[in-house]
């Protein structure tokens, strides 16, 4: 099983988080990282999750962000910086011939313990959205909203986390 979580950052170059589950853990790193790169941490997965907005709407809230904020503030899609995240993540998804998933870490880590201390935010986020990977394909994770769809866990999830200080081969 090849799960990839990516907090994906709204500008290429900026530092963005990934993490894939391999042999039992998930290994975390950051990286400043172009489109490419991004598209070839993903290819291989058998599922992506991302923290970024992978629908459009022209109000400030779609209907998945009202159900994320049952948990935790989340940022409306009128801001310019979300705008800008949101094109990027639903540019690279196109190009993503597999399963792809939304969720948000800030809700979705209510449910989630990690064991292990990421290197920072972003490889902590992706850690957590690959951990709602994992959830998704073992049928934990509520599933809603229109395709590419967003995840949250059923219930209360552990795994283990190693902090990768350098970006791996991929």
């Amino acid at each position: 099983m090849y799960v990839v979580g990516v907090d994906l950052a709204a500008k290429p170059g900026n530092p963005a988080g990934f993490a894939v589950w391999r042999e039992g853990e998930i290994v975390c790193w950051s990286e400043s990282s172009d489109d490419e790169r991004v598209l070839e941490v993903c290819r291989k997965a058998e599922l992506v999750v991302f923290d970024a907005p992978l629908t459009e709407s022209d109000r400030p809230f779609r209907r998945r962000d009202e159900i994320f904020r049952r948990y935790a503030p989340v940022l409306p899609l009128t801001f310019p910086g979300m705008r800008e995240l949101s094109r990027r993540a639903r540019s690279l998804v196109r190009r993503l011939e597999l399963e792809v998933y939304e969720t948000y870490p800030r809700a979705a880590e209510r449910f989630i313990r990690l064991h292990g201390n990421p290197v920072d935010e972003h490889s902590r986020d992706a850690a957590i959205c690959c951990a709602v990977g994992l959830a998704v394909l073992e049928g934990e994770a509520h599933v809603f909203g229109e395709p590419p769809k967003a995840a949250l866990p059923k219930r209360e999830l552990s795994v283990s986390v190693r902090a990768l200080t350098a970006p791996p081969d991929v």
